[in-house]
Order: structure tokens, then sequence, then C-alpha cells
């Protein structure tokens, strides 16, 4: 008898697992396989780490027999072949985008938005976690916007189906850490929700740099050893003593970047208690970022979290982009503030 997992405890499994745990299914949920009990010779909550009792995905209402071990819900049976991903041989789990589906029956537009990040991200949020004492645990992204967009317009019509779409076109992928989300949506989401309507930026953009390493001419470096056995040094070998410098690419990351206005914002996230060494690293990899041509402004957590100086940032991120800042709604302020709210949830 297979199980279809759903809901709340899919959202469970996408937090924990990432996407290379399951393999591609055209299972769907069939009548009458969903019975109580659960049989607990094909699902162990020791081995699927997931709280219990399980949300269950079943097809029709006869199967919605209550259990202390799941909870069932009554799914529609023309979902996309493509719904459910297999876990093991018995256990299917619903794929990542009908996961965030059925999150838009539970979840506001912007709480919705922000599981988008987290889904399209490189971090989850762990099952304890919670706004004061967060539990961020690094993932591959588990999905993109333009794959959830696809799945819900191939999906039949339903409850919170517009909002989902909207949700998801708001979605921008990549985002490394929960403050990074938090930047990104207040600073790009329209104004209507709270946010200060800017272009939207490129999270965890690529940018190539040449890194200019000091190598000391000791001998200990391959590239310096050019003298032959047989014959004179060459000139680049002469000193041993002599030092010079190695040119080599690099890949660095900007968190938030708009690289056609060859600008970036770099989230810092412990500027206030970072030690010698990780300041010198910062400030050599802005230097390069720098020499690559993007300008690079650093962006703190007292930053983000305080109402008058992310205005500034926002006013420094316009003039950068060449754009202005254009704050018509009357109620702006109060939408801001219930932006900033359910951020901190």
């Amino acid at each position: 008898m297979n199980i279809f997992i759903g809901h709340k405890s899919a959202l469970e499994f996408w937090r924990l697992y990432d996407l290379d745990s399951c393999r591609p299914s055209k299972a769907l949920p069939q009548p009458n396989q969903n019975t109580s009990p659960l049989p607990t010779n094909q699902v162990k909550a020791e081995e699927l780490k997931l709280s219990m009792p399980l949300h269950l995905e079943v097809a029709d209402y006869r199967s919605k027999r209550k259990s202390s071990l799941f909870v069932p819900h009554c799914t529609k049976r023309d979902l996309p072949q493509s719904s459910f991903l297999k876990f093991n041989e018995a256990v299917f789990v619903a794929c990542p985008e009908l996961t965030f589906r059925e999150a838009a029956n539970d979840l506001n537009l912007i709480q919705l938005i922000r599981l988008g990040y987290e889904l399209c991200g490189f971090y989850s949020l762990g099952p304890c976690a919670t706004s004061s004492k967060p539990t961020v645990l690094p993932r591959k992204p588990r999905t993109t916007p333009e794959m959830i967009r696809s799945y819900l317009q191939s999906c039949p019509n339903g409850p919170n189906k517009r909002k989902a779409i909207k949700a998801a076109g708001l979605v921008l992928p990549s985002a490394a850490s929960p403050m990074e989300t938090n930047l990104s949506m207040l600073l790009s989401l329209p104004t209507s929700l709270g946010g200060f309507g800017l272009p939207a930026p490129k999270l965890n953009y690529p940018i190539r740099v040449l890194d200019n390493r000091i190598s000391l001419g000791n001998g200990a470096s391959s590239n310096n050893r050019t003298s032959s056995s047989n014959g004179p040094s060459s000139p680049t070998a002469s000193s041993a003593s002599a030092s010079s410098k190695i040119l080599s690419e690099k890949t660095l990351r900007c968190d938030l970047c708009w690289p056609d206005e060859r600008f970036a914002l770099e989230y810092d996230s412990d500027q206030f208690h970072s030690g010698r060494k990780k300041l010198n690293k910062d400030s050599r990899r802005r230097a390069l970022l720098e020499s690559a041509g993007i300008h690079v402004v650093s962006v703190t957590k007292k930053q983000i979290l305080g109402i008058v100086p992310l205005r500034e940032i926002a006013n420094i991120t316009a003039k950068q982009l060449g754009v202005r800042l254009r704050i018509r709604r009357k109620d702006f302020d109060e939408r801001h503030l219930l932006l900033r709210r359910e951020l901190r949830r």
C-alpha cells in the first residue's frame, strides 16, 4: 500500500531533504488506497524524521479515516502526473511545487512569497525554527520560480490558486539566507505590499574577478622554477628572495546584485562582532569586486531591522540604479510595518 505525503509534512520533508533524495514518479493517490491505520512497516517516523502525525494525501473522502498516526487530506484526482516524487517503494511525497500550492491554503501572501524564496534558495528553516532563534540549514534549491509558475498553470482551479500564482511571480531564486530574503523582499516587493518597489536584484550573482596573489620567490612556487640545470637561470627566477604577483581568476557571488548597473549589496551578518581575520577577508572581497567594476555597499542586520536606516539603503540603491524611489501610497508606512511584522515571524 502506497502512501502520499503532503501539506505540512511535505513542507517539513523539503526542509530536511534535497531534491536528489527522491526520484521522478507519475504515481497519484488512488481511491481506497489510504486507509487507517498507517502501516508501520512501510513508514517509520524515525526513518523519515518527520513529525507525527503525518499529513497524507488521499483520493476520496471514504479514505479520510482519522488516526493518531496521520491526518488525511482529500486531493483532486486531476493533478499533474508530476505532482509526487518517489522516496522509497511505498512512500511518495508532494513535489516542491505542489507543496507551495498547498501552503497557499494556510499562509498569507507575504508568508507564501517568503516560503517561495526558501524553496528556491540555498537554505531551509529547520522544523524547530522560530523567529527568536531560527535554525537555518544549508540546502540545494528544491525548485525554481519558473517551475512553480508552470506547475500552477497546469493545476486544476481551486481555492487560493490565484494567490499562489501571484506569490510565485514575486519570488526570486538563489537566496542564501533568511536575512537575504528579507532584504530582497523589503527592497523589491511592490509598494502595495510594503516594499520599496525597486527593480528586482539577482541573488548570489557570480562575478569573475582577478585575484592578485603575492608569491615569495623562495622556490615554493613552481611557476618561478624556470631555470635549467644545464644553463643559467631565467630572469624570473634570478633571485630566490624576490616576490612576484600571480594573477588567478576566481568567482565571487554577490548577495544582491544589479549586474547591468554594476552595483551590489552585501549582507554583513556580524560586522560589529567579527574578528580581524574576517574583517580583512570581507575588505579584500569588496576590493576585488570594486576592481571588477562592481560598486559594493555593505548592509548590516541592524540596518535591515531599522526603518530609517533601511530607507537610506533604499535611496542609495535607487540612486545607483538610476531610478526614483516613488512612494505614492498614502498608507505605505502602514503596509511597510505590516511587511516587517510578517518577515519577523
